[in-house]
């Protein structure tokens, strides 16, 4: 379930000199493994033993310390990996450890991914550089590359090793951002440190600048079509990008309650007999904004002329309508409006 060779030479080269950081005479300085231990796929992860001058590596723990990363890792994604109820409702029919390995890579699913799955290994605490000053072990760490959250976010279908679940770093590389790491937009600065909020999918701010898009309404005789030119913009990956679900839906209003059909942009799969028995999923389609920056065109169409202006939105959702009957999701309520305008068709 590796990516390509080819695939993650590319990745090394990019981010060439990501093993090591120079620390100071009072730390260890051995060579950390740029995925931290994690197996393709995520955990379970072995932490190792306590590190010397800590009582424990739980996350109340760290924030004794660590007051401002342990507040925005509370409300973060990370926290919830395990225990949100979009998750529990795909994860609780099978259970399937595959699944726990990186919604709760330590094996406590209270703890999602916390503070120890990226920073505590073999008695010390992991970091890009590290001071001399804390109470604790350290060891210099590569968390400040790519390759560091690759293993939950680039990984293969656990019974098709062949087909992507989630591609994300693979999309990195051919965007038009390789030379911006996953922590530039992700893990911002602040001051010294970065922000352990992790802002991705769920954050309106972050969605707001992924994508940019262009529209063009003609009336056409009885019809009226709309246009929009889309395409990533501040996006470093696929938009959307990770879970299999995750889809644009774009959509178009005029008055009097004349609405265009609406167009939905994700991957799409069919199931298909497999070559030695049972079935197997089959990628058939993919339509999202691509990494590389290159426009997708998409048209809807007003079947009776509509009293302009004509309003049209894109619409961010994490499932579409039958995934989430199955989860329980209420979909006007989960989504989020990433672009929006008003236009005067031409004549």
């Amino acid at each position: 379930m590796r990516a390509p060779r080819s695939t993650m030479t590319l990745l090394f080269a990019l981010l060439g000199g990501l093993a090591v950081a120079i620390a100071t005479a009072a730390a260890q300085t051995e060579e950390v493994d740029p995925y931290l231990g994690i197996p393709v796929g995520g955990g379970p992860i072995d932490a190792g033993p306590v590190p010397a001058g800590i009582d424990a590596i739980d996350a109340a723990s760290c924030g004794a310390c660590h007051e401002q990363h342990a507040r925005e890792w509370a409300a973060s994604a990370h926290r919830t990996a395990f225990t949100n109820a979009i998750f529990q409702a795909e994860f609780e029919p099978h259970r399937r450890p595959y699944c726990q390995r990186c919604h709760a890579p330590r094996g406590e699913p209270s703890a999602g991914v916390d503070c120890a799955v990226c920073h505590v290994r073999d008695g010390a605490v992991l970091n890009p550089t590290i001071s001399g000053r804390a109470p604790h072990a350290g060891r210099v760490a590569p968390l400040d590359g790519t390759l560091a959250c690759a293993r939950c976010h680039d990984f293969a279908f656990e019974s098709q090793p062949d087909l992507g679940l989630q591609r994300t770093v693979q999309e990195w590389v051919g965007s038009r951002h390789h030379d911006t790491l996953c922590q530039g937009c992700h893990m911002p600065r602040r001051g010294r440190a970065r922000s352990h909020r992790f802002p991705g999918g769920l954050d309106p701010g972050l969605l707001e600048h992924a994508i940019r898009v262009e529209a063009r309404a003609v009336s056409e005789g009885s019809r009226t079509r709309l246009t929009l030119t889309m395409s990533t913009d501040a996006a470093g990956h696929a938009v959307p990008t990770g879970d299999i679900f995750r889809r644009l839906e774009v959509r178009a209003f005029a008055a009097e309650d004349n609405a265009a059909r609406p167009v939905v942009l994700a991957r799409r799969f069919q199931r298909a007999p497999a070559p030695h028995g049972g079935m197997q999923r089959l990628q058939v389609g993919d339509d999202r904004l691509p990494a590389s920056g290159a426009p997708v065109e998409v048209e809807l169409f007003f079947l009776r002329p509509p009293v302009p202006p004509i309003r049209w939105e894109v619409a961010y959702q994490r499932m579409g309508p039958s995934e989430a009957a199955v989860f329980g999701v209420d979909l006007s309520a989960d989504e989020t409006i990433v672009a929006s305008g008003r236009i005067e068709p031409e004549r």
